[in-house]
């Protein structure tokens, strides 16, 4: 509140974008806060987070400098809240394990078969996708289910990036990582990023992720 309070100081209105409010309780707090601010806080509950998260903030900056207000931004970029996709892959079971997403049983077994669990988040879940056997098998099933879902966009006649995410820790890494997608999804707009530290402390470290999200339409000027 000290920061929205600092925020509409200068300005008439602000757009605020928490994380999911299906995996998070912020979303719903920040909503009855704002209840007290007369409409001038919009909070926009886009069920995203982390990367898909940041290019949902990117949109609503261009729809601002476009002259949108923030009641119009937050309609805006809640239409397409739930065409974002990631999916994730990991190096280790440990993380996973730790934070309750995996039996103890189930890693301990994953890591004898050198199974790795491929996950996906839409909307409000963080949810198993697919198991395969090593990280090799698991990073080439990733790139034929961000094909599918680039199939499904396309169809669809919607404008959207592809783009990669990580919890890498070297260079080339992440190069070897980005070029994946470069590789397989030539000519399509891509983006980069890493993990944040809310995805990251439940993926541990080398966690890969290829995904998709769909771009608000700009209103012709």
């Amino acid at each position: 509140m000290d920061l929205w309070d600092r925020v509409l100081e200068e300005y008439d209105a602000l757009v605020y974008i928490p994380m999911s409010s299906g995996l998070s309780a912020s979303c719903q707090t920040a909503m009855g806060l704002a209840e007290g601010y007369d409409g001038r806080v919009q909070v926009a509950d886009l069920r995203r987070i982390s990367v898909t998260q940041k290019l949902a903030v990117l949109d609503g900056l261009e729809l601002s400098r476009l002259g949108l207000t923030a009641v119009e931004i937050r309609q805006e970029l809640e239409r397409v809240a739930m065409d974002a996709m990631i999916y994730i892959g990991v190096e280790t079971l440990t993380y996973l394990r730790r934070g309750g997403r995996v039996t103890p049983a189930a890693a301990a077994l994953g890591s004898l078969l050198n199974i790795k669990p491929l996950l996906k988040i839409q909307g409000d879940r963080l949810d198993a996708f697919a198991k395969v056997r090593g990280v090799k098998a698991c990073k080439q099933r990733a790139v034929e289910a961000l094909h599918e879902s680039v199939e499904e966009f396309q169809a669809k006649g919607w404008d959207f990036v592809v783009g990669t995410a990580h919890t890498y820790r070297t260079p080339e890494e992440i190069r070897d990582w980005q070029h994946t997608l470069e590789d397989n999804f030539p000519g399509l707009p891509a983006f980069h990023g890493e993990l944040a530290l809310s995805i990251g402390c439940h993926t541990g470290p080398g966690a890969f992720g290829l995904g998709l999200v769909r771009r608000v339409e700009l209103p012709k000027q």
